[in-house]
């Protein structure tokens, strides 16, 4: 196996997907895994300095906009262990101290605040509700079901991110981009996706230069500086119809992942030569230990992650058939047989890659959750499921890691980061969820 060296590489990137309160507990142990192999956030290192890469630029969307808000702001281990020592009666209390609020202080009452109608929303109904009998008239031929769930179903979502909103102005350190970008030197942006227009905001200290002028339309993803952290994660993480969109400047905004799972291109823009891609949409692979999926819930769930998981597939391909062209047209068989010169040769490659905006010394790094934690809760905030998706992601990526020919600092060789804090996952020897986790161990790879 060929050996890595972390220094060759000039910018990193760290993509982080969504995935309710089970995205940030997994990239949270990826993390604290990738600062064992020198990859850090520097602010929020302990340790000497010279012994990390820094990562410059991190990507959030939907719930991975929440741990890439943190992780820009420094998150280490000291505050992994606070979260993982909070009480159980802190994530269900409606008092707390806000003057002294730290980013680990969430409750399930910031993240599930009812999103009660207000008179105008009654008003509106009711009017809709009594003209049912002329609906025909407003519809024609697009009279049906649809048209009367239209109709009645006037609510935007069940719940709003309003006070999460407000929780996260209060308690990150910074909760301004470029205030954040001068500081820390992190490059944060966090995606979310226009609800009247099918295209992504992708917010940052950075704005679209084209915006309202000829090479603007309602398809082309937009750069946009007019948001705080806290509104664009927000934004990023209303997912309708659980929550209802956020509105930023008369502008509303859901989902970050709805137009494309996994905004690894943003990084690419960003100039990034090695990014990496942390998920939790990995589909379940069926095992004699959990057997069939027959639930539901179960089914729709796996019908949405082979949906997303095909999405993040594509660019990976696009980029391997981008790379078999690269190795074909800078071959010196490609060079003989249509006579080139070697200076006339070089040039062309390099024009071609330009073309298809391939760089030959890209890498990406694939961090896919394994799949017992598909059954894992999206919303579940308690220490018991967050300890074991956050060691499941620590454990999985220094697998990855080991795999691609990286080699851990050697004071964590002993004993690595969630095991000096005791955080490793809980164990339950007695359920089909354990028995097939390791039997996942040795029959499904981890690299993709």
């Amino acid at each position: 196996m060929k050996k890595m060296n972390k220094w060759d590489f000039k910018k990193i990137a760290f993509v982080a997907s969504g995935g309710g309160f089970k995205a940030l507990g997994w990239h949270i142990g990826v993390a604290m895994a990738l600062k064992e192999y020198g990859f850090a956030v520097i602010p929020g290192v302990e340790g000497r300095k010279d012994e990390y890469k820094s990562i410059d630029h991190v990507v959030g969307s939907s719930g991975g906009s929440i741990f890439a808000a943190i992780i820009a702001n420094a998150l280490n281990e000291r505050d992994v262990q606070r979260l993982d020592q909070k009480s159980l009666l802190s994530y269900f209390l409606p008092f707390r101290d806000d003057k002294n609020l730290h980013v680990t202080d969430f409750s399930y009452l910031d993240v599930f605040l009812p999103n009660f109608p207000d008179l105008t929303d009654i008003i509106k109904f009711s009017k809709n509700f009594l003209s049912l009998p002329k609906i025909f008239q407003k519809y024609g031929p697009g009279f049906g079901i649809e048209a009367i769930m239209r109709e009645i179903l006037q609510f935007k979502g069940l719940f709003s991110l309003e006070k999460l909103e407000k929780f996260l102005s209060k308690a990150l350190p910074i909760n301004d981009f470029a205030a954040l970008y001068q500081k820390n030197r992190v490059e944060l942006n966090i995606v979310a996706t226009e609800v009247n227009n099918p295209r992504k905001a992708i917010f940052g200290w950075k704005k679209s230069t084209w915006i309202n002028s000829a090479e603007d339309n309602f398809y082309r993803d937009r750069y946009l500086n007019n948001a705080t952290i806290s509104q664009a994660v927000a934004a990023s993480s209303s997912i309708v119809p659980i929550y209802k969109p956020t509105v930023i400047d008369g502008i509303p905004y859901v989902d970050g992942e709805i137009k494309q799972a996994l905004s690894v291109h943003i990084a690419v823009d960003q100039g990034a030569d090695l990014i990496f891609v942390s998920h939790t949409f990995k589909p379940y692979i069926q095992n004699g230990s959990m057997g069939e999926l027959s639930d539901i819930l179960s089914l729709i769930m796996q019908e949405l992650y082979t949906s997303i998981y095909q999405k993040i597939q594509t660019p990976k391909i696009f980029h391997q058939q981008k790379k078999r062209v690269y190795d074909l047209i800078r071959s010196d068989k490609f060079r003989k047989k249509y006579n080139l010169e070697p200076k006339k040769h070089k040039e062309m490659v390099q024009e071609i890659c330009d073309t298809m905006l391939f760089d030959p010394n890209r890498k990406y790094i694939f961090i896919s959750s394994p799949n017992e934690l598909f059954f894992m809760d999206h919303f579940n905030l308690l220490s018991y499921a967050n300890r074991e998706i956050m060691s499941s992601g620590y454990y999985t990526t220094r697998q990855v890691m080991d795999m691609h020919g990286f080699a851990r600092l050697e004071r964590f060789k002993a004993k690595g980061i969630l095991e000096d804090q005791e955080l490793t996952s809980f164990r339950f020897p007695n359920t089909a969820y354990e028995r097939y986790k390791q039997r996942r161990k040795r029959m499904i790879p981890l690299v993709e």
